[in-house]
């Protein structure tokens, strides 16, 4: 819908459509994120994860959580899986506990990765979501 409107260059329409389709805060938040788009690069993230911190729009939290995950699960080795859980971490404990857990998902789907398993504190942290979601028992 946005590249459509983009294509006819109307902003308004894009957010009108998108608004109608997510609701009117998430479409606020698309929008400033194809303003500004200022994220940070995932594989920096992942060489530093102890150094993490969120940025401070909301729009960037799921956007550079999810693109953390994806890039560590594409990646496939053990040290990027665990820097990934770190950088998951500290987002949780920084605030974004939805969009973390939500790129958690992403981490832990996509079939195994030889040696990793998630870490006791990962497992800790977000054990209320992990059980929601059915991926540890209830």
């Amino acid at each position: 819908m946005w590249a459509v409107a983009l294509a006819l260059k109307d902003r308004d329409l894009g957010f009108e459509a998108v608004a109608g389709t997510v609701g009117e805060g998430a479409a606020l938040e698309f929008l400033t994120f194809v303003t500004e788009q200022d994220l940070p690069d995932p594989s920096v993230i992942l060489a530093n994860p102890s150094g993490f911190v969120l940025p401070k729009r909301m729009d960037q939290h799921f956007a550079v959580l999810g693109s953390v995950a994806a890039l560590a699960r594409k990646r496939g080795d053990v040290a990027s899986m665990r820097a990934a859980e770190i950088v998951l971490v500290a987002a949780s404990q920084q605030g974004a506990r939805d969009a973390a857990a939500a790129s958690l998902g992403t981490l832990m789907n996509g079939g195994a990765v030889p040696g990793w398993n998630l870490s006791p504190q990962t497992a800790t942290v977000f054990m209320p979501t992990l059980t929601a979601a059915g991926w540890i028992g209830r």
